[in-house]
């Protein structure tokens, strides 16, 4: 993980969630599974990183895929 990657989790996370308000699901959820694994990567206790799992785990309910949710 690089500085670069560290810096823009704000804006990946933001852009994810720009994505889900333009009804462009799939890119959003992908968006935001990246934010995910660079979160578990730098803080892995961080809330934040809490945040990101929420996220993922709600887009992935939401499409109804329970599994993967969980």
């Amino acid at each position: 993980v690089t500085g670069v990657q560290t810096c823009a989790l704000p804006i990946l996370f933001d852009v994810g969630n720009l994505r889900l308000s333009q009804d462009k699901i799939a890119e959003g959820l992908t968006i935001h599974q990246e934010a995910l694994k660079i979160r578990e990567k730098i803080t892995p206790q961080h809330f934040k990183t809490g945040f990101s799992f929420h996220k993922v785990a709600s887009i992935l309910y939401g499409r109804g895929h329970y599994s993967e949710a969980k």
